[in-house]
């Protein structure tokens, strides 16, 4: 069954592709290369440049919504929790709405352990550094690299977008009123 449903579509794709080149045959060759460029170019701006965006967007948007912050920020709370009941010692391990059973507990010597922070070791600080300078140069070139493409994708479409067939009248039409053949010299007063 799998085979016919593919042979199907090659047939309808093939039909279609048929159909489609005799229509473009009938506007003539340039109307017709000029109607597979734009297609093809449309295609491709389409598929490279603006499906990845959207598709980057997307997700961005819905990781945005459908984050959930509170599972997060409880877990977080409890390893805090957990850390300074650790620190602390049995004192302060019940929770709120509970009670001791027994006084003992609470006449315990009580002393908290001094907690120390050192300075990070040299080496790793060097390492740390040189990875964040990697990522920084690889974050630079990104964005150059997105850059260069978003230019070449405006020139593109400024390039395609204007290719008339009255452009150089145009053009002709604006160099002979601004800069007329009689043009011999600058004439001061």
């Amino acid at each position: 069954m799998r085979i016919f449903a593919w042979l199907l579509l090659i047939i309808c794709l093939g039909i279609a592709v048929t159909f489609t080149t005799f229509y473009g045959v009938m506007f003539g060759e340039a109307t017709c290369k000029k109607w597979l460029s734009s297609l093809f170019l449309s295609f491709f701006i389409s598929v490279l440049l603006a499906q990845p965006i959207k598709v980057l967007l997307l997700a961005v948007f819905f990781s945005f919504i459908c984050k959930s912050t509170d599972r997060v920020d409880q877990i977080e709370i409890f390893e805090e929790e957990d850390r300074i009941i650790q620190t602390l010692g049995k004192r302060y391990q019940l929770r709120m709405d509970r009670e001791y059973l027994n006084n003992n507990y609470l006449s315990d010597d009580f002393r908290p352990q001094r907690l120390v922070i050192l300075p990070p070791d040299p080496s790793d600080l060097a390492r740390a550094r040189a990875y964040r300078l990697k990522q920084r140069r690889a974050n630079d070139i990104i964005r150059e690299v997105i850059l260069y493409v978003f230019f070449l994708t405006l020139l593109l479409i400024v390039s395609l977008d204007f290719r008339d067939a009255n452009g150089f009248l145009l053009k002709s039409s604006l160099q002979n009123l601004f800069f007329p053949s009689s043009f011999q010299s600058v004439s001061t007063f």
